[in-house]
């Protein structure tokens, strides 16, 4: 006997999964498709329908580039995969299927168009659309009742790219393999009794030539422990790397925001790199690109932020998928912050980004290379 049920998973943990990528340049003799490894992360929307069926969530992959001969992606982003399908159970276990749609974005379609302005201190590059399959094989681990855990014994997401949302086009097939990765149940009031998430960020600080002493950046240390304390109520723990200072003088002066995450093009995986100018920025002095995606790239003007110690904090709210209290319309998948926040435009807060946060900012601060740790931790907030 064969029962379809609905269930509810307000939140996943994150996942490591093995992806095979297939591009145009692999039909033109390659033997067989590349694979990587990237980062799976499993988010619930803001708001559940009623009805759905899960696990129909909103998923998202940061891997590093995909190399295709002669030509590279970049660094990789997969969000905003999500659709319908059913969850059935029969004596030989638990069963997912469903149709699924997803936005891809890669370094090069940034380098070949750019960063469109959305809102004020925000940047976006298109994307491309990929449609396809999501099918799984669950076994339920034994647990308490109504928080289920499964394990996925088979699965796999197939996704291809849509024509017509054709921008580069350097991939046309991904392919996620999910055997062996965990999913557990979590209730949306779990999240301010849980575990810290950890991100990893790590500045650039341009130098002018060589010999250069005083690269951009002076503000770095006094911005990220502003932020910390920010964000560390959210059970967000803030990890800096160490400073890369590379030679590139005439973005150490830079005053465009846009040219600066344009052309530096050295990122790594699984880190949010923090650009620091010695230049005025117009506007707030920060800017996000591609905010939300693993792909994030954060602008801090040094002048700007010697006298706002919450900018950082301000776009790293951006980096959770978070926009401006009074933002009219939302970019898909992001949230609006609580007014009187870190996340106000500083033209509605006197020039400066407030310290305060709010439970519902913690609880819809996302992002795929914002990972979960084992440590527990509870909410608090400062205003």
């Amino acid at each position: 006997m064969t029962s379809s049920q609905k269930l509810q998973f307000p939140d996943f943990s994150s996942l490591k999964a093995p992806i095979e990528a297939t591009a145009t340049a692999f039909r033109q003799g390659a033997s067989s498709p590349l694979r990587f490894l990237g980062q799976l992360s499993l988010r619930s929307p803001a708001e559940q329908p009623e009805g759905v069926l899960a696990p129909t969530r909103e998923y998202a992959i940061e891997s590093n580039l995909v190399s295709l001969g002669t030509e590279a992606t970049g660094k990789l982003s997969i969000f905003q995969l999500s659709g319908s399908g059913n969850v059935n159970r029969s004596l030989a276990g638990w069963s997912f299927q469903g149709q699924v749609s997803a936005s891809v974005f890669y370094r090069a379609i940034q380098i070949a168009v750019g960063f469109p302005d959305v809102d004020v201190d925000l940047y976006f590059a298109p994307e491309e659309t990929f449609e396809g399959t999501l099918t799984m094989q669950l076994m339920e681990i034994p647990g308490e009742a109504r928080l289920p855990a499964f394990r996925v014994s088979s699965g796999f997401i197939n996704i291809h790219l849509r024509e017509e949302t054709r921008i580069l086009g350097l991939l046309d097939m991904l392919k996620i393999d999910l055997a062996g990765q965990f999913f557990r149940a979590v209730l949306p009031s779990a999240r301010e009794r849980g575990v810290r998430r950890r991100i990893r960020l790590r500045p650039v600080r341009f130098r002018a030539c060589e010999g250069d002493t005083e690269p951009s950046g002076a503000t770095w240390i006094d911005q990220l422990t502003k932020a910390q304390e920010v964000w560390g109520g959210c059970c967000i723990e803030l990890a800096g790397e160490d400073a890369r200072q590379p030679v590139v003088g005439d973005l150490k002066f830079s005053e465009a925001s846009i040219n600066i995450a344009a052309a530096f093009k050295d990122f790594e995986a699984d880190v949010i790199e923090v650009l620091f100018t010695a230049g005025k920025l117009a506007g707030g002095g920060g800017s996000t690109h591609q905010a939300g995606r693993g792909t994030d790239i954060v602008v801090i003007s040094d002048i700007i932020a010697a006298n706002n110690e919450f900018l950082l904090a301000h776009e790293l709210g951006h980096v959770f998928r978070g926009e401006h209290p009074g933002v009219t319309s939302l970019e898909r998948g992001f949230w609006k912050a609580d007014t009187g926040t870190v996340l106000e435009d500083t033209s509605q807060s006197g020039g400066k980004n407030p310290r305060s946060n709010t439970r519902d900012n913690c609880l819809q601060a996302c992002n795929p290379v914002l990972v979960e740790t084992k440590e527990p931790c509870r909410f608090s907030f400062g205003g």
